[in-house]
């Protein structure tokens, strides 16, 4: 590998054209054209389709691929963004899809509680092409607590439990860990989606493990029968590359002939009937033009829990008083955009004397490990362990209220590597916040105010996250790299201690998890909270579904993505089911 040795990097466009060069040579698989999904322009599109589905995300991308195995069913799979590319494939470099054309690029209204060090404005990345946000998150795979799922069917969501979801996690799963794929109760091998730990393994993960130990908690499998505790990192890794829901699902259905997809389409609103109250079609504008197709059967929308509601709004579904404010006619009166629970955090920053990674992060040697053999610290996440821990307010040892995240803040990404990082997060934030249309322009971001700690036991419980965080950076176990709180990061919190310290950090450097949910709750269709029943139909509304994140009535108890892969399987079983008996 000659070509290496005479090669240095400087900045990170030079890391990526050096890096693609090497990928093309060696590793051409992870770019070849060939096994990418195929899109096609509108002019090619049919009048009409069975399923219109809008968004080819986490939940889209399944839906699709699981309702086009029906050679007799025409589908089209509309995405307002494009294909991933070398960055997405990459699990590491995750923070450099932020503020690209792969998110949507929110921001929250300003939070009296969470994100001070920013105004008060939390970044919001969410994920914008084919994939969706599973193209551009941590490839993180938790399924959640069995009890979030319990308390679902319990409210009146018939058919949600536990028992009856986990066929629906099993059904997509591929787990290459032979200890995991062991317990055949709790994982299965043979589906589209590959999980699997990363190819790299972080040099401080026996030290995340022993943190976990001096805590009290066991090392095992927190997607089997016991959440609590500690893991390294399960994730939708294939091969040392992302394994998204585009990759998992849509290019395996690649050449259906009855499976059409575009990109580029921007949905505005879905066509409505207001006499039948029945859905027929959506609108969307591709290259400037607005463009119209009909649903022979039904539309779902996959847009995620910002732009399933903003459709919803848009198409005149929605809190009526807010959409007569606006000037939007108004065809069903539902709590759309309320109910929204986000994971909110607190990334703890520590500096160390001794680096905490390899010291050429970015350098030839690392490209050419990757593009050779997909392994080394590009083929790992940002995220290397997790744990589920109880807050001295839980009441309920199987059911913990505190998750960690082990791994590297964005400066490692940068090349410092003389630090790490635990993001502190509360599982089941009691606060409720909600999505407004800003315009009746649908191109104009909404209005997202997640109402941050807005439930003072929502603060308590992150005050005490952040306190064992703190206590963890600073333990023996940490000594030996000369682990200290990184002041300089946390600038606002410079001269603080004790109590006043997590104050401060709690109210300063709390942001997103990137876990929004329930903006189109699912629930009982004679509960006024709901904005979907349990088959996911939009109340009220004939032909019409919501199948994504949005649904949630209560935020799961970890990360969102394999969940909402789960629910999109559900939907498929039950949308197939329900055709089948009309026939």
């Amino acid at each position: 590998m000659a070509l290496f040795e005479t090669l240095g990097i400087t900045s990170f466009n030079e890391f990526f054209i050096i890096l693609f060069g090497a990928v093309s040579l060696w590793n051409y698989q992870l770019l070849d054209p060939a096994i990418r999904p195929i899109t096609l322009p509108p002019r090619w599109l049919h009048h009409d389709y069975d399923f219109i589905i809008v968004g080819a995300g986490s939940a889209g991308s399944v839906l699709a691929s699981r309702l086009s195995e029906n050679p007799h069913w025409k589908v089209l799979l509309l995405e307002a963004g494009g294909d991933e590319n070398l960055i997405t494939e990459t699990p590491f470099l995750m923070y450099s899809l932020w503020d690209t054309p792969f998110d949507w690029n929110y921001t929250t209204t300003e939070q009296s509680r969470a994100c001070r060090a920013t105004n008060g404005i939390c970044n919001w990345p969410r994920g914008r092409g084919l994939g969706g946000s599973s193209a551009i998150n941590g490839v993180v795979y938790i399924r959640g607590n069995r009890k979030d799922y319990d308390n679902w069917a319990a409210n009146g969501c018939k058919g949600w439990s536990f028992k009856e979801v986990l066929p629906y996690f099993l059904r997509s799963e591929d787990m290459r860990e032979p200890r995991y794929s062991a317990d055949k109760k709790f994982h299965s091998t043979g589906g589209y989606l590959t999980v699997s730990e990363a190819n790299y393994k972080n040099p401080m993960m026996d030290d995340f493990m022993e943190l976990g130990r001096r805590l009290g908690y066991e090392i095992g499998d927190v997607n089997g029968e016991k959440q609590t505790g500690f893991m390294p990192l399960q994730g939708t890794f294939r091969d040392g590359a992302r394994c998204s829901t585009s990759k998992a699902f849509l290019r395996p259905a690649r050449n259906r002939p009855n499976l059409h997809i575009v990109t580029g389409a921007f949905a505005s609103s879905v066509l409505i009937d207001k006499y039948t109250n029945t859905a027929n079609g959506v609108k969307f504008r591709y290259k400037g033009t607005h463009h119209t197709v009909q649903a022979t059967k039904e539309v779902i929308l996959s847009s995620g829990t910002i732009n399933s509601p903003q459709i919803l709004m848009a198409s005149g579904l929605g809190p009526g008083d807010h959409l007569k404010n606006l000037g939007v006619p108004l065809i069903k009166d539902l709590p759309v955009g309320e109910n929204l629970q986000d994971h909110v955090g607190v990334l703890v920053k520590f500096r160390t004397n001794e680096a905490t990674r390899v010291k050429d992060y970015w350098s030839t040697k690392v490209v050419e490990e990757y593009a050779t053999k997909r392994s080394g610290p590009l083929s790992s996440s940002v995220i290397d362990a997790v744990g589920f821990v109880n807050s001295k307010y839980s009441n309920d040892t199987s059911y913990p209220d505190i998750q960690f995240h082990f791994g590297s803040p964005p400066s490692v990404a940068e090349g410092d590597v003389h630090t790490w990082a635990v993001f502190a997060q509360l599982l089941r934030p009691n606060s409720r916040g909600s999505v407004r249309l800003a315009s009746k322009d649908p191109t104009v971001a909404p209005a997202i105010d997640p109402n941050y700690l807005a439930a003072p036991k929502d603060t308590l419980i992150l005050k005490e996250a952040t306190r064992i965080a703190l206590e963890m950076g600073c333990s023996d176990v940490m000594a030996k790299y000369g682990s200290k709180l990184d002041r300089e990061y946390h600038a606002a919190c410079a001269d603080k201690v004790s109590d006043d310290l997590l104050d401060c950090l709690v109210t300063n450097y709390s942001s997103t998890v990137f876990h929004p949910t329930g903006t189109c709750r699912m629930g009982p269709d004679d509960d006024p909270k709901s904005v979907v029943d349990p088959s996911l139909r939009v109340i009220g509304i004939n032909r019409l579904r919501v199948v994504d994140a949005s649904v949630m009535p209560d935020i799961v108890s970890g990360n969102t993505n394999a969940p909402t892969i789960m629910i999109a399987e559900k939907a498929a079983a039950m949308i197939k089911e329900f055709w089948k008996n009309l026939m």
